[in-house]
């Protein structure tokens, strides 16, 4: 009855001594969550290896990726995603200014220049490995010069889970295997693992910091919401199909 009461015309007074009370615990229980919320979305327990970590029961390891193939399939990421087992990505893309790398890039292509001249001086047969290098490096440089390529760093981090410490050995046997098919080397982040689970986390915190180098191409060939089930342009993503590993999108 007091909730239908207009506000003109509710006093303190009509309040009976119980209804206080319980006004008043229930005030005293909305504060003390308040103030101790962290307490109630916290796990109960973790517990930080240096290649594992355990968050309530639940066993983890990070990974970081360390290096990429100078060619990649453009929808490596949709194949990766397909990638059947409990595991989070995160994707860290910080914009760079264009004429640092510039700098960096002229110092990289004199350095190589240099080390391919040396080879053919001494009749030494030269390494492709140095002499794609180059060729990428002044490639990227004269994209970045005609603005036809923009610069970032990005950071890809891969957090898996499993019941038992076993079973996620097993599988991350299985991810290493998957993701190097595709030329990427993927590191485990050592004595890390708390920092590579902050990174997982819905938190946007690059706890970690391993970067690479990338141009927009690249970023839009990687780009990670790929995916057969993906049948419209539109509508809202609501997360993962566990039976197939696809996306779930709803079309309103």
């Amino acid at each position: 009855m007091l909730l239908a009461l207009p506000d003109e015309e509710y006093n303190d007074s009509k309040l009976s001594s119980n209804l206080r009370q319980y006004i008043l615990g229930v005030e005293k229980q909305y504060n003390s969550v308040i103030t101790d919320y962290k307490t109630h979305i916290a796990p109960s327990f973790w517990e930080y290896k240096p290649l594992s970590y355990n968050v309530s029961g639940l066993y983890g390891r990070s990974y970081y990726v360390q290096s990429y193939p100078s060619y990649i399939d453009a929808l490596w990421t949709r194949d990766i995603l397909n990638f059947h087992a409990k595991w989070d990505m995160s994707w860290f893309i910080y914009p760079e200014d264009d004429s640092a790398i510039q700098s960096m890039l002229k110092t990289r292509a004199t350095q190589l220049k240099a080390e391919i001249k040396d080879s053919m001086e001494k009749g030494i047969t030269l390494d492709t490995e140095v002499e794609q290098q180059y060729k990428d490096v002044e490639m990227i440089r004269e994209k970045l010069t005609t603005r036809e390529e923009r610069y970032f760093e990005t950071g890809y981090y891969i957090n898996l889970y499993e019941e038992t410490e076993d079973k996620l050995r097993e599988e991350g046997k299985k991810l290493e295997q998957k993701i190097s098919g595709f030329g990427i080397r993927m590191k485990t982040a050592i004595q890390r693992m708390d920092e590579g689970f902050t990174c997982g986390l819905p938190l946007c915190m690059d706890e970690l910091g391993i970067v690479r180098s990338s141009v927009s191409s690249s970023l839009a060939g990687s780009f990670p919401f790929i995916s057969n089930d993906m049948i419209s342009e539109t509508g809202i993503l609501y997360g993962m199909n566990q039976h197939t590993g696809g996306l779930v999108n709803f079309q309103i």
